[in-house]
């Protein structure tokens, strides 16, 4: 079948958001990042500043997550995440 990329963006950013919350940071947080640093000044923003605007909140790069989930073909793991932050 067909993987929607709306539907998966939005798992991929939960997914993104749990690890951050994970790591004492939000989605939300590297966004701001994001807006602060480019997107007021009208630059567009790369693949590489969403890295490292994400590094920056999560305290360690998230490359290796990023590219399996959004390049992957494999399950997003929403259910061990949801246990971490839950702490269960």
């Amino acid at each position: 079948g067909t993987v929607s990329y709306y539907a998966k963006g939005a798992l991929v950013a939960a997914c993104l958001d749990l690890t951050l919350r994970a790591a004492g940071g939000t989605l939300d947080g590297a966004l701001r990042r994001l807006w602060a640093g480019f997107g007021a000044r009208g630059r567009p923003v790369t693949e590489a500043d969403l890295a490292a605007a994400l590094a920056a909140e999560a305290g360690r790069p998230l490359d290796a997550e990023l590219a399996a989930w959004v390049h992957g073909t494999g399950e997003l793991p929403l259910t061990s995440l949801l246990r971490e932050v839950a702490g269960v």
